[in-house]
């Protein structure tokens, strides 16, 4: 004996089915989505033109007095290709860019002591240039280059750019 399928099992067995098709979409996996996101903030430091120290920048009230500290500055001469808008290049292990900055306006950040060859100790005014950079998390190792590609690039791992990562050039 045959049995017959009526209609309202079918209806059943159809719903069931779509329902349980709806249902694997929601396992519980997560969804593949966009790699996190790593801000690396940071900043360059380099020299202040000896002329630079004694006011005579535009906008300097007194051309005899220093320059203060937390102040504007600009790069001493030799270090023109580090100022405010110059592009900072994040780089992955593989070299492929994943992140491109801009360089902020120099800040005076105090001073750094040097002894030059013939042992004569003397300070040089220091000027930093900020930037802050999104690029993806996860990778490992990045790459920071700015200025001219003369200058190279600086290497970090991920755990080192949690913090601001600082650079310096000449001094």
């Amino acid at each position: 004996m045959r049995k017959s399928i009526s209609a309202e099992t079918i209806k059943l067995v159809t719903i069931s089915a779509f329902g349980a098709v709806l249902l694997s979409g929601c396992s519980g996996e997560p969804e593949e989505s966009e790699p996190e996101a790593l801000t690396i903030n940071g900043a360059v430091f380099t020299v202040i033109n000896d002329a630079l120290a004694y006011g005579e920048m535009a906008g300097a009230d007194d051309a005899n007095s220093p320059l203060v500290d937390g102040g504007p500055c600009i790069a001493a001469a030799g270090y023109d290709d580090i100022s405010e808008g110059v592009q900072v290049t994040i780089r992955d292990s593989k070299g492929e860019i994943v992140g491109v900055g801009a360089l902020s306006g120099g800040i005076q950040t105090g001073s750094e002591g040097y002894t030059n060859a013939d042992s004569v100790f003397f300070d040089l005014p220091i000027c930093a240039f900020s930037f802050s950079i999104e690029a993806p998390a996860g990778l490992g190792f990045y790459s920071v280059s700015v200025g001219n590609e003369n200058r190279g690039e600086v290497t970090f791992e991920e755990s080192e750019l949690l913090d601001e990562i600082k650079i310096e050039i000449g001094g």
